[in-house]
């Protein structure tokens, strides 16, 4: 990937060793190193290139900080990657760490130092003397003793940055380190998770990347529609029309931010091809769990700008009738991953709101659509009216589908001859109808909890002793009446209380895909159409279940971005295919 092409020598020459060297482990690597200098030259950036990727969250931070010094200058150059997992004990940590790592290492490319307690103030404040770095990728996420004054002076430092994560750190909302961006010409991803941005950081926050920012994630805040304003105002191009959709074709997949994080993070790159592009402005956001309504999704859709759009949970101020209006008057011609909540597609609107299939949101209002990612669908319900909706909604991608086919085979006559193939077919069928996966977002259900009154005496002793006498035998009793012979008169035990029955509707939802499955084998097999065979209910795209519980999100998230930051050296990487 990277910007000029490679000398006549580097593109003919290839070294067998270089082939062998991403598949050894960390033993392996430890002995061919000291074979001889060749082989110490091909595969020390393997062994040294990611340090914390060969020990994962064994990786002792401490003693690599402590013997980092005594390494030979020509190995340091190696290294391109330094993750430190854990918290540095005293010994490693002093008031410049910081400032001696980043000199030491003087061609580190990505630095992460999530959660870490030493990044403080004094830390920080050592950048003032320090020359600047050549760190492409930063993730100061949840470091909860940064400061506004040392971060400003960070960035002073680092104007190669091209990746930015600081969520979880609210020394990051500040508005001297919003207006610091500024400064970041190359900077294309932005990350403020749960940093408590209102509707005027973010004006400031928008003023700063304006349209350098391809990604910007800016979810669970207090952002308004005032803040889908500001975005659309400052954060989209002014001549949107002009620009070439083929640019960014490479880089409109929902896996943009990995792939970006994998490059930088499994060997040296010195310049990414989509760094040479013009700015085209926010292309993915996520936006989930803050408070817009229907109006700003529909502002932030109306532009024609997005390919990726995370608008989950918006705190519930968003009601379906406006939402679905939103999403089919938009102009998304560029989107491809959306995310909403599961009831836009399982409930069924009224008859004045709904879609052809009966439900709010039919797949025909986002023809462009590649994944769609359902977030809450319940794992177990009361009744079958969610996954019976559910069943609907395939039903209608399937018609389209079919649909999509057919117009394909009438307007197959227009092509070249040497164009008529199944491959152009299945593309014009794709850019007709492009839904390809759905992803579930399951809940499990919840066990409810027993309330506990309020305790008068507040005593655990005491309410231990109470809840033992409850069940306690006693002569004496107040619970019924007695008759004249002083018994208590025998009553017959209450009816057992028949526990709720719950519906599986991933059960359910396998049951009738298996269904149709064989349904479209057997009229496959019967018949000499092959493949376009069509069989109501069969949906041939993908359908996948992601278990998560609300809680749970963040944390899933979280180990998601450590895989990619533990992603070793190797040949190739997603950016390079796309490229």
């Amino acid at each position: 990937m990277e910007a000029a092409p490679p000398s006549y020598e580097a593109a003919t020459v290839v070294d067998p060793w270089a082939l062998v060297a991403p598949f050894l482990d960390r033993k392996a690597l430890l002995v061919v190193v000291r074979v001889c200098s060749s082989w110490h030259r091909t595969f020390t950036p393997y062994l040294w290139g990611n340090p914390a990727a060969h020990f994962r969250e064994q990786f002792n931070s401490e003693k690599f900080l402590l013997l980092l010094p005594t390494v030979r200058n020509v190995v340091r150059r190696y290294i391109h990657t330094i993750y430190l997992p854990h918290a540095l004990a005293e010994e490693a940590h002093h008031q410049a760490w910081l400032h001696d790592l980043l000199v030491q290492l003087d061609r580190l490319q990505a630095l992460i130092v999530r959660s870490q307690p030493s990044l403080d103030h004094e830390a920080l404040l050592t950048f003032r003397q320090a020359p600047s770095f050549t760190l492409r990728l930063l993730d100061v996420s949840y470091c909860r003793n940064a400061t506004p004054v040392g971060l400003s002076d960070a960035f002073d430092k680092m104007q190669q940055l091209l990746y930015l994560d600081m969520s979880g750190t609210y020394a990051a909302k500040d508005h001297r380190v919003l207006r610091q961006l500024s400064r970041l010409a190359g900077l294309k991803v932005v990350k403020l998770r749960s940093v408590s941005l209102n509707d005027a950081d973010f004006q400031v926050l928008a003023a700063s990347v304006q349209t350098r920012v391809r990604s910007l994630d800016v979810r669970q805040n207090k952002l308004t529609d005032a803040s889908a304003r500001h975005l659309t105002e400052l954060c989209y191009p002014a001549d949107r029309r002009s620009r070439s959709s083929r640019m960014l074709q490479a880089y409109e997949a929902s896996t943009f931010e990995a792939s970006l994080r994998q490059a930088l993070a499994s060997q040296f790159s010195p310049r990414l091809a989509f760094e040479d592009g013009s700015d085209v402005g926010i292309t993915h956001l996520y936006i989930s769990d803050n408070r817009l309504s229907a109006t700003g999704i529909a502002k932030l859709l109306a532009e024609n700008q997005l390919h990726v759009l995370d608008a989950g949970f918006q705190g519930g101020t968003l009601t379906h009738n406006a939402n679905t209006q939103a999403l089919s008057k938009s102009g998304s011609e560029f989107l491809n991953t959306l995310r909403i909540d599961h009831s836009f597609v399982t409930e069924t609107a009224p008859n004045r709101d709904h879609s052809a299939d009966g439900s709010f949101y039919h797949p025909a209002m986002t023809k462009t659509v590649q994944v769609l990612v359902l977030t809450d669908f319940p794992s177990h319900s009361c009744d079958s009216k969610t996954v019976d909706g559910f069943i609907t909604f395939l039903r209608s991608c399937a018609n389209k589908t079919c649909q999509a086919r057919r117009e394909a085979a009438e307007l197959e006559w227009s092509l070249p001859p040497g164009r008529r193939s199944a491959q152009c077919r299945q593309h014009m069928i794709h850019q007709l109808f492009a839904l390809q996966t759905i992803v579930l977002e399951v809940t499990e259900p919840t066990k409810p909890k027993i309330q506990r009154a309020w305790s008068f005496a507040d005593d655990e002793d005491c309410e231990n002793f109470q809840r033992e006498s409850d069940a306690d035998f006693s002569f004496f009793t107040d619970d019924g009446p007695v008759d004249s012979r002083g018994r208590i008169p025998q009553t017959s035990p209450p009816a057992p209380v028949k526990p709720e029955q719950l519906i599986d509707n991933i059960g359910k939802l396998a049951a009738f895909r298996k269904e149709r499955r064989a349904a479209f084998e057997q009229s496959r097999t019967a018949s000499t159409g092959g493949s376009d065979v069509e069989v109501e209910g069969y949906w041939p795209g993908a359908i996948r279940v992601r278990i998560i519980s609300g809680a749970e999100w963040a944390t899933e998230c979280y180990n998601a971005e450590v895989e990619d930051y533990h992603c070793r050296a190797r040949r190739t990487h997603d950016l390079d295919r796309l490229g």
